[in-house]
């Protein structure tokens, strides 16, 4: 049972989040200062987090009408159409007890220390600008009912980065009745994308109930690639050791013309070391790490016996590049012998499914999700919202 709920999202002005994204001319690095505004940003930011700097923030873009809170709840109806088709979600509030009674899924460990400081965040401020992305098996009833919604005129419909995306709100007490009637009868939920929020609002359930702002696509919708691995060593090892570990499971190729390498299969893994790129395979004779995901067989099999990586949740030496900064990865990695690249062939979604059934978790970023929505088109602050209600119904 998936237990959701309608909630008051704290929305945008279409115009002024138009400019904010640079669709109207402005710059597309607002939407960093926007983040920069509501969210400390990096490890160093801790030092100077205060609970009113972050909702200073959220009350200054209310009163100034750059956002607004919806009075009644709603269900929302995302979609963001690009070349491919269309991708359509749910967007509600999720009870934390779903994943307490091991109705949510998860496939991939968390980073302690982000995790740390998300339930800070979390605890101290309790604004989220983003939800977390959770799959499920498709179900008609639940396809029939989105059909439905979005059959009038989006509240919300823009063109960013190559993707119509569009927003509908569903008010009505009997359809917000039907989804969650729907909602009610899926088994399970598996986690795509979001495990650090969903881990620290857990942590905070043990203290009281918590709901989260999630954002629900079936399966078949989803996109999913690979996170790319850089290593700094900081332990000095020879090239015979090395050549060593890596061929008792791979058998090893140079990549002609020394072109950069993205594996086309699984069970291959690109090397880039000492400024060279190579193809890694793994050998036939190893029947019994065949079905392991590389991502896994990466971990166990090189990072942690090799470079002494036992915890990739905390290690300074592991760097994880998304599918989609490519370009950047290769530039960092340029003129520096020391530092080692492994590229990765991705998972699909039904392996990474499977992975969660079998409640085998996978290193931390070991998967990119996609879609990806834009920061801040829907934020959601109970303080804010309970504060500024207040003020309406007194008026």
């Amino acid at each position: 049972m998936s237990r959701i709920k309608p909630f008051s999202a704290v929305r945008p002005n279409e115009g002024w989040y138009k400019d904010l994204l640079g669709i109207t001319g402005g710059s597309p690095d607002k939407i960093g200062l926007l983040k920069k505004l509501l969210e400390p940003r990096g490890e160093k930011a801790e030092e100077n987090w205060e609970l009113k700097t972050y909702l200073y923030s959220l009350e200054t873009l209310l009163h100034d009408g750059n956002y607004v809170i919806d009075e009644s709840p709603a269900i929302y109806i995302y979609e963001r159409e690009s070349s491919v088709g269309s991708q359509f979600g749910i967007w509600v509030l999720t009870s934390l007890q779903d994943l307490k009674d091991g109705k949510i899924l998860k496939h991939e460990e968390t980073l302690s220390r982000h995790e740390e400081r998300l339930q800070r965040y979390r605890e101290e401020v309790g604004l989220e600008g983003s939800p977390v992305l959770l799959t499920y098996h498709r179900r008609p009833e639940i396809s029939s009912l989105i059909e439905k919604s979005v059959k009038c005129a989006p509240d919300t419909d823009f063109f960013y980065e190559g993707s119509h995306h569009r927003l509908w709100s569903i008010k009505d007490e009997v359809s917000i009745a039907a989804f969650q009637v729907a909602f009610a009868k899926l088994e399970n939920v598996y986690v795509a994308d979001g495990h650090h929020r969903l881990a620290s609002a857990s942590a905070m359930h043990n203290i009281a109930p918590q709901w989260i702002t999630t954002l629900y696509i079936s399966a078949g919708q989803l996109s999913c690639s690979a996170f790319h691995r850089m290593i700094l060593p900081d332990i000095e090892f020879s090239d015979s050791d090395f050549s060593k570990s890596i061929n008792q499971y791979f058998l090893v190729s140079v990549i002609s013309a020394n072109n950069p390498f993205v594996p086309s299969a699984n069970n291959s893994i690109g090397l880039f070391y000492k400024q060279q790129w190579y193809l890694l395979q793994l050998r036939e004779e190893l029947t019994q790490l065949m079905d392991e995901p590389d991502v896994r067989i990466l971990q166990d099999r090189i990072l942690e016996p090799i470079f002494g990586i036992k915890d990739p949740r905390t290690d300074p030496q592991l760097v994880s590049w998304p599918a989609n900064q490519w370009n950047e990865m290769l530039e960092t990695s340029r003129g520096n012998p020391r530092l080692i690249l492994f590229t990765l062939f991705p998972m699909s979604i039904n392996e990474l499914l499977q992975q969660a059934e079998n409640h085998a978790a996978l290193p931390p970023k070991s998967t990119y999700i996609e879609p990806k929505v834009p920061y801040g088109l829907l934020l959601h602050n109970d303080k804010i919202i309970k504060k500024n209600m207040k003020g309406i119904l007194n008026a």
